[in-house]
């Protein structure tokens, strides 16, 4: 695959929106973070997108996270990584939890970059020292489960997320992408 994972930026405004009518004419589940809630602006959207990565500036309750797009080399947005600097109950036991949230456009899936994106995010935990990896998805996200399994998680258990709806979870130490 020939994508990179970079910061979100005014570079990719018009992309973005582009992205995310289209996830929202899909019908499919989105990262909240991907979101611009209420009809905010991009760049609000970006300053809290920064505010999210610092310990100090994240919401109350949240964890510090990253979020990144993956981009193909030819410039395409192609989806989204978040990352979170830790763990807290919330994160560790619903189905948007876990270290990593990642998701692909409609139209560029069954195209391998999902485990690409995965193995990316992998990547960048172990820089920051994380070697022990949670992942967690909807029961019945059969694709988003395939695509960990096949980066080496394995799978742990089964929780409730708040909302009353299961979740599974897998692990990974050392990631090997």
């Amino acid at each position: 695959m020939d994508i990179r994972l970079v910061r979100p930026n005014m570079t990719f405004k018009s992309q973005y929106k582009a992205m995310m009518d289209e996830w929202l004419a899909h019908g499919d589940r989105i990262n909240p973070a991907a979101l611009l809630n209420n009809g905010n602006t991009y760049e609000t959207w970006l300053q809290w997108m920064d505010d999210d990565a610092h310990e100090d500036t994240c919401p109350p309750g949240s964890v510090p996270q990253t979020m990144y797009f993956a981009v193909h080399d030819d410039g395409k947005l192609i989806g989204a990584v978040t990352i979170r600097h830790r763990l807290n109950e919330a994160t560790n036991n619903c189905s948007g939890g876990g270290h990593v949230g990642f998701g692909v456009r409609p139209t560029e899936r069954r195209k391998g970059y999902a485990k690409e994106m995965l193995c990316l995010a992998l990547k960048k935990l172990a820089k920051r020292g994380i070697n022990d990896v949670i992942l967690n998805c909807a029961s019945d996200n059969i694709a988003s489960e395939k695509t960990m399994l096949a980066c080496g998680a394995v799978f742990q258990d089964e929780v409730m997320n708040d909302e009353g709806e299961k979740a599974k979870r897998f692990c990974m130490i050392m990631p090997s992408c």
